[in-house]
């Protein structure tokens, strides 16, 4: 306990400083010379260069932090007498049997394997007699390093000495396995419910503040692909129930793993990924959770200057830093790395990018920010050993799609508005990318799509209700006119006439197209092939306001048999105007249409008839009207 151990510190400058801390370590310049270039050794500034180095280096190592036999193991008479001081009793009357050697070891304790009397398997974590008062001094000599640190490097904008201390708490907290017990408990609790998501039960008559007796599960690490592929276990499956399941830990709850390192995940036979080692866990505040949603929508839309403010909810920067400066960095990267789909972003590549052009500024990391990023940076690089190919993002953007499309909170509605509305129109794009993305999520529950329809009856939606008349209107007017096109074609053996007579508006097939794929979807849910029909009583089956109104009673009266929900939905206020409005919007329309009818009818007339043609243009047949 004389000396801070390499472990300890790889792990606090991992878990807070990660790239960050050695980025301006090389950076620094030390008596005329680069750190990098110079001659480091002789300066303490450049020991600590290569110390970041070193532990960069041992990134790849980081599973010994973990359960992990490679740790020197303690005796089992110590380790058994901690037992005893705990639970009262030698280790051989508690349990029914207990295994002479550790399965398992770590800097903090080691786990043996044994059996209740009443019959179950159970893993018994025991502590390391005397860690507290090691921790205790390494932390001191590890704060008074850090505190030379921010006193001699001025480079370094964030204060090295909270880090530590924030850290040593965590670290201290990790040491009471009652709260362990309990923090697993909770861990259950917030996301039991996640499928193939397992946590071990905890055995509390067994369990103390240094002993911590719970379920065994056997299980295979991820790391171990010898053991998988043995196991017909696929790695990439694993791991996206892993990044679905951190994804809700961050963004539903904001309770999450601090700690994630592959030792701390195990593949079942039966399909579950176990989650172990709940000592140290972290929050998210809820402002924070919204904000990293609003981000990634910010960042799809290449909204720069938004995503510069978003960092001061974050917490990246003080509000006194100007962040203006940064959008132009911002855009210089992502430009590019946009041009690509979600599916195909590289997680690691856009934190990386983003790191190097925050780094020129003022800036700090939330630790609930570097932990999580740390976990599915974890959970991307086992994929990334199985599959090169793997794209974090593209797992992970259905869970937040969904959460854009369901969740009722003001905050995501915001997003939401943000992500489908560019220049006062609706991006159909968007709105259809998000449903078919949320349906790959196992986390999607499509009958909270209703909550979306009541919040657009909301006098709070009333911007993108008023955009959804248009489009609507304007999708039912261009499927009408184009069935009028196709028929007036038939009768006069014409398409020039016909769309002389009916003109093709700017962007009506879009609409018509979009409009047939909802009617088709409609038909479908009706069990039907019969469409609906706007039938036309006018001249050549043109439509009049009276059919409009009828062809609203019959949509509302189909929705209605559809979805029997609509009818608690058709007696909010919002409702009604919705209906009014696009009523009104296609009556409008139609008049127009009508009008320039009426009058390319006659300019058509009057050229037809010197060339014999009058005949071409006969008057709507008695009886007869058209399927509009």
């Amino acid at each position: 306990g004389g000396a801070v151990r390499p472990e300890a510190v790889f792990k606090m400058l991992l878990i807070t400083f990660d790239t960050r801390f050695i980025k301006e370590a090389e950076g620094y310049s030390f008596g005329g010379g680069s750190v990098v270039e110079g001659a480091p050794i002789k300066t303490f500034p450049g020991r600590l260069y290569l110390a970041c180095r070193a532990i960069l280096i041992l990134r790849g190592l980081c599973s010994a932090l973990g359960m992990d036999v490679s740790v020197v193991r303690l005796w089992e008479e110590v380790a058994f007498a901690v037992i005893e001081q705990e639970l009262g009793r030698p280790p051989r009357e508690i349990y029914a049997e207990i295994s002479e050697q550790p399965v398992a070891a770590a800097s903090l304790g080691q786990v043996y394997r044994g059996r209740l009397k009443t019959g179950e398997e159970v893993a018994i974590k025991v502590q390391r007699p005397g860690i507290g008062e090691s921790i205790a001094v390494d932390m001191l000599l590890l704060r008074r390093l850090m505190g030379v640190v921010d006193r001699n490097i001025p480079q370094i904008s964030q204060p090295l000495v909270p880090l530590v201390d924030e850290f040593a708490g965590r670290l201290f907290a990790e040491l009471d396995y009652v709260m362990e017990g309990h923090n697993c408990e909770k861990f259950q609790k917030l996301y039991g419910s996640v499928p193939r998501v397992r946590t071990p039960r905890i055995m509390w008559p067994y369990t103390a503040r240094r002993v911590l007796t719970m379920e065994w599960i056997e299980g295979v690490k991820l790391t171990n692909k010898e053991a998988m592929a043995a196991a017909n276990l696929d790695v990439i499956d694993f791991v996206n129930v892993g990044i679905e399941c951190t994804l809700r830990q961050l963004l539903d709850h904001g309770y999450f793993h601090a700690d994630p390192h592959p030792g701390n995940l195990l593949a079942t036979a039966s399909g579950d990924l176990v989650w172990l080692d709940f000592g140290m866990m972290s929050e998210a505040p809820q402002y924070a959770r919204y904000a990293i949603m609003a981000h990634v929508v910010h960042l799809v839309n290449r909204d720069y200057d938004a995503m510069c403010k978003d960092y001061y909810v974050l917490e990246f920067m003080d509000r006194s830093v100007d962040t203006s400066p940064i959008a132009p960095a911002l855009a210089a990267f992502f430009d590019d790395v946009l041009d690509q789909s979600v599916s195909q972003l590289n997680f690691k590549a856009i934190v990386d990018g983003l790191g190097d052009v925050l780094f020129q500024f003022p800036f700090r990391v939330p630790a609930y920010y570097a932990l999580i990023l740390r976990s599915l940076t974890v959970l991307e690089g086992l994929a990334l050993q199985a599959d090169p190919n793997y794209k974090l993002l593209a797992q992970a953007y259905p869970y937040m799609a969904g959460r854009l499309l369901t969740d009722p909170a003001p905050e995501l509605r915001s997003s939401f508005e943000d992500l489908i509305i560019k220049d006062g129109a609706l991006r159909w794009s968007r709105l259809e990318n998000l449903l078919n993305e949320s349906a790959k999520s196992s986390a999607f529950d499509a009958a909270k799509l209703w909550l979306l329809a009541e919040w657009l009856l909301t006098p709070n939606a009333a911007g993108v209700r008023g955009l959804l008349v248009n489009e609507l209107a304007r999708m039912v007017d261009a499927w009408a006119a184009s069935d009028v096109r196709d028929r007036l074609s038939l009768r006069l053996g014409s398409r020039a006439v016909a769309e002389r007579l009916v003109p093709v508006q700017p962007m009506e097939a879009e609409a018509r197209d979009r409009a047939s794929v909802v009617l088709g979807a409609v038909s479908s849910r009706l069990g039907q092939g019969t469409p609906l029909a706007l039938q036309g009583s006018g001249p050549w089956g043109m439509a009049t306001p009276a059919d409009v109104d009828t062809l609203m009673t019959q949509m509302q009266s189909i929705a209605l048999r559809t979805w029997p929900k609509l009818e608690t939905l058709m007696t909010k206020p919002g409702a009604a105007d919705l209906m009014n409005d696009v009523a009104a919007q296609l009556a409008r329309r139609f008049t127009a249409r009508a009008i320039k009818f009426v009058f390319g009818a006659q300019q058509q007339l009057a050229a037809a008839v010197p060339l014999g043609g009058a005949a071409l243009l006969p008057p709507a047949m008695p009886g007869r009207e058209g399927s509009f």
